[in-house]
């Protein structure tokens, strides 16, 4: 009898042992099984992508060109959100004529912007209106979403996509 780190070897299967009996499987349980060694072959690679990113870029999810200016930045950090959700009443933080961004918005201030981002008392919502049609985004408020963080429109812009992707990730890392 051969000692531990000799026998541990010996015991090892041969790849023509490993392979011998793959004539036994049928062409879908072969398909299966190919299927199944490649994702686990592509999964660190998926993992190390969705971890590498911090934000989505904002063109990916609205188009506009002008998306605030100072004194909204300055409304928009005066924003409280708690436990129980966000803590404003119904106001206006930003118009352009590109978009509208305020809290609460009524329905008839959205129809008549067609792209606008809501701030809700339980989630937020961006929606924009162009030729193809109508893309809209609802995400709830996440542990990160502090608006206090935002002082410039550059840094309003940055929260937007951090807050984007944190809401999104499971939908974007399941897709890369």
């Amino acid at each position: 009898m051969q000692t531990f780190p000799l026998n541990y070897f010996s015991a090892l299967r041969t790849p023509t042992q490993v392979f011998a009996g793959r004539k036994l499987l049928s062409w879908p349980k072969f398909f299966l099984i190919f299927v199944f060694l490649v994702s686990l072959m592509v999964m660190p690679v998926t993992l190390f992508y969705a971890n590498q990113i911090q934000a989505i870029p904002l063109e990916q999810f609205l188009s506009v060109h002008s998306l605030i200016d100072e004194q909204g930045t300055q409304k928009f950090s005066e924003l409280e959100l708690s436990e129980t959700g966000l803590q404003a009443s119904q106001q206006t933080i930003a118009v352009t004529p590109e978009i509208l961004v305020g809290v609460s918005l009524s329905e008839k201030q959205q129809s008549d912007h067609g792209t606008f981002i809501d701030f809700e008392k339980e989630q937020w919502v961006i929606q924009q209106k162009d030729k193809s049609g109508i893309r809209r985004y609802t995400m709830n408020y996440s542990p990160s979403f502090q608006p206090d963080s935002v002082r410039t429109p550059e840094d309003f812009q940055r929260f937007l996509e951090r807050e984007f992707y944190a809401s999104n990730r499971p939908t974007i890392s399941f897709i890369l």
